[in-house]
């Protein structure tokens, strides 16, 4: 598990799991063979509706990933939205994800090329 005290979230990602300094805001990387795990940060939409959801998955993935995606499991609490998704992109990679969208923040949690759905689904629904 690694920790983000500044999220305040706790998520299991594979081992060497790091904050990328190259990114454009704060996300936490790994990789396990051919898959790759990423946590970003979105900007917050200020409505958060259906269409906003769609534009922040397609924003961070690209235009090349927007195809074939689908947006399922919308859950909305007093303190939380959170959706999965799931698209092929252009170039063939199988991309699962989920939103988290909270008072504060939006973060985007994506799985490239997983093909361990229990690996998939521990890190997408394991965080805390």
């Amino acid at each position: 598990p690694v920790t983000d005290e500044g999220w305040s979230i706790t998520a299991l990602m594979p081992p060497g799991a790091a904050v990328d300094a190259q990114a454009k805001t704060r996300t936490w990387k790994a990789s396990r063979a051919s898959a790759a795990y990423e946590i970003a940060e979105l900007p917050r939409p200020k409505k958060v509706d259906s269409q906003a959801l769609i534009k922040l998955v397609i924003g961070h993935l690209g235009v090349s990933c927007q195809k074939d995606m689908r947006l399922t499991g919308l859950v909305e609490t007093d303190k939380l939205v959170s959706t999965a998704f799931e698209t092929t992109c252009s170039d063939g990679k199988r991309v699962h994800g989920k939103l988290r969208i909270d008072a504060r923040r939006a973060l985007c949690l994506v799985v490239r090329d997983e093909s361990d759905g229990a690996r998939r689904d521990a890190f997408l629904y394991g965080v805390k």
